[in-house]
């Protein structure tokens, strides 16, 4: 028999990482763009379920000292390790322990935050029913849970995959060998597609068994050769979230709702839908998704819909790209464009050129989206009404939003600009010191450092100013 979760959790821990939009700040900018008043996330209280060794909680709570986190896992080993980093960072505001899901009770209090990263569709159905009641039961009024899972239709491709690799180690018990003969597999499927015959399903096995193939160990084995791994159909799964009392708030990420790429006619099609969740259902299967991470809210919550130009009041914007243009700002026949990553915006508007350029120039500080108007409107000596810049500003940020140009937070970037005198990210200076070349920042990201650079980032008064701005850009700077 395969071992318990528990046992083969800890013969092979599962590779820890930061998860960029789990972050409470993520997810009250989220909640209050639906129009939902989420709790302060510098001064939450906040659970992981599921830890690991805290490669996400760790860092979350070195960025947010005033902050209180907790996290929970069922593997001795992993929480042992991710207390070891504790103590080494000297983190007062984090309490890890080693216990099951169905051990949380009255004695843990209430939480602002509930995270649950790849935990629900690996676990068996009575757990996956209490994680729901644990949401219900834990989190605040206010509060917001974050659940990832896997979805259908995109799903079935990839369990089929995974059903094939246990069935062919289903009679192994060792974890190592398990993984070694699933590899096997992989290499056999990726070779099933002809050289000259082509179907679609042997285009879908190769695709997916060569994306398997790259990954590592510990994601074979509890991702795909794990007893359980349920796909859901996202219906389904809101509907369960309704039976314990919680509602479907939006996607963890807004692009993930209104993905670009969609025809005109499928796009029309999908605003005719009136229910968000039915939306959500008919997105999927155009999309053929296979992964989601929702948020959920108390179902007593009222939620907005409507986004528009103000919803971004309160909020704090980020841009990691860069803004060009080839006159001046406030010349309106001059248009600006804004890069990042290969996507592209572009506008001649001259209060969104300038609310575009020093957005991008604070980079990796956040700003306010009331100040950011305020300093587009000076910079281009703006004399309309404040409400309508406001409003024609708000509209191109919010489609950026959409687009991946825009990051959203609830409170300020804890990462500072090289301008700003400022001290290496404790976790990522504990990586470097351990030899590591990819390091976890302040924006909770992973980025690579040059071995260069690493040599010399112990002592920030050593490094050159060029090599200090290279590294406050990946976010590895605070306060």
């Amino acid at each position: 028999m395969p071992e318990t979760p528990a046992t083969a959790y800890d013969a092979v821990p599962y590779t820890s990482h930061a998860y960029e939009r789990t972050q409470p700040t993520r997810l009250a900018a989220m909640a209050r763009l639906f129009g939902v008043e989420a709790p302060d996330p510098r001064t939450a209280r906040v659970l992981e379920i599921g830890c690991g060794r805290g490669g996400n909680v760790v860092p979350m709570a070195s960025a947010s000292p005033e902050a209180r986190f907790v996290g929970l896992d069922l593997s001795r080993v992993q929480v042992d390790e991710a207390q070891a980093l504790a103590r080494r960072l000297g983190l007062t505001n984090l309490d890890l322990r080693h216990a099951d899901i169905l051990d949380v009770d009255d004695a843990w209090g209430s939480f602002d935050y509930v995270i649950a990263h790849g935990i629900w569709s690996w676990v068996p159905e009575a757990v996956r029913a209490a994680i729901l009641q644990l949401v219900r039961d834990r989190l605040t009024p206010h509060g917001v849970a974050y659940v990832s899972y896997n979805v259908l239709p995109g799903w079935r491709m990839r369990g089929m995959v995974a059903d094939l690799m246990r069935y062919h180690t289903r009679r192994l018990t060792d974890p190592a060998a398990r993984v070694h003969h699933a590899r096997t597999v992989l290499e056999f499927l990726a070779k099933v597609r002809g050289p000259e015959v082509h179907t679609p399903y042997t285009d879908a096995l190769h695709e997916e068994s060569s994306t398997l193939a790259g990954l590592p160990d510990a994601y074979l084995l509890h991702d795909h050769l794990g007893e359980v791994n349920h796909a859901v159909y996202v219906h389904d799964f809101v509907q369960q979230a309704q039976e314990h009392g919680l509602a479907f708030l939006s996607e963890a990420s807004l692009s993930d709702m209104m993905p670009s790429g969609l025809g005109a006619e499928a796009t029309a099609f999908l605003q005719r839908i009136p229910d968000q969740v039915e939306r959500e259902q008919y997105l999927d299967f155009l999309v053929n998704r296979a992964f989601r991470a929702t948020l959920l809210v108390h179902g007593e919550r009222t939620i907005s819909r409507r986004l528009g130009p103000t919803s971004l009041g309160g909020l704090h914007l980020q841009c990691a790209g860069t803004f060009t243009t080839e006159g001046p700002l406030a010349d309106p026949t001059v248009a600006g464009t804004l890069e990042l990553a290969g996507r592209t915006s572009r506008t001649s508007a001259p209060i969104a050129k300038a609310a575009m350029h020093h957005l991008c120039a604070r980079w990796p500080a956040s700003v306010p989206f009331e100040e950011l108007v305020d300093v587009a409107r000076a910079e281009v000596g703006s004399t309309r009404p404040v409400a309508d810049d406001r409003a024609d500003v708000g509209g191109v940020l919010l489609q950026g939003v959409l687009h991946r140009l825009f990051l959203l937070r609830a409170d300020p970037s804890p990462a500072v600009a090289d301008t700003v005198p400022g001290r290496l990210f404790p976790p990522a200076r504990l990586q470097i010191e351990d030899g590591a070349d990819l390091v976890v920042s302040a924006l909770h990201t992973h980025v690579r450092v040059d071995p260069d650079d690493a040599r010399t980032l112990l002592d920030l008064d050593r490094i050159s100013p060029a090599a200090r701005a290279r590294v406050a850009r990946m976010g590895l700077l605070v306060a």
